[in-house]
């Protein structure tokens, strides 16, 4: 996979793209990163699943299906941009909308993280079907700034890292 360049993102993105090395081999990040979220996610106490480390936060459960509702909304833009649509305006994603209305109470981590892990499969299986030039394709969004399938191949790795960092850091320490 060719560099990364800025002009195929938000600034808003950058925190998220900056977990992430520069790669050439997209299916081997994202594999390596399933790898480490899904041995993070582990070792988390069954104790802790539904814990906020302060009001009005989200549980760890919360933020783990945060990560799959993003993931998912992030392969839908990196599909329109692989395909140049360009007549679709995507829009911004309310997360704390998503937060609020999933029903984790149901689930376990372990449900989340297996739903986690047919995401990432299928996120896999969508970048296959990309070349090096619709990587590069550009779709406009609500913000105004135009985002590439490859900026979104960034994004998903490094979104779902940030997450387990502040996993670790305000919940678990």
């Amino acid at each position: 996979m060719l560099p990364l360049t800025a002009n195929q993102y938000a600034p808003f993105f950058e925190t998220y793209i900056n977990y992430v090395p520069a790669f050439e081999n997209f299916e081997m990040a994202l594999n390596n990163s399933t790898t480490a979220l899904i041995n993070f996610a582990e070792k988390i106490p069954n104790t802790k699943e539904n814990f906020a480390y302060e009001n009005n936060k989200w549980s760890i459960k919360q933020v783990f299906q945060h990560i799959n509702d993003t993931e998912r909304v992030m392969t839908f833009r990196a599909l329109v941009s692989g395909r140049g649509d360009n007549r679709v305006e995507l829009c911004r994603m309310d997360e704390n909308l998503y937060a609020k209305t999933t029903n984790v109470a149901t689930k376990t981590l372990d449900d989340i993280l297996q739903e986690f892990i047919a995401i990432r499969l299928s996120t896999k299986y969508l970048y296959r079907t990309f070349n090096e030039e619709q990587l590069t394709f550009k779709t406009p969004t609500a913000a105004k700034w135009p985002i590439s399938a490859k900026a979104v191949a960034y994004i998903i790795i490094g979104h779902a890292m940030h997450h387990c960092s502040v996993v670790n850091q305000r919940y678990l320490l």
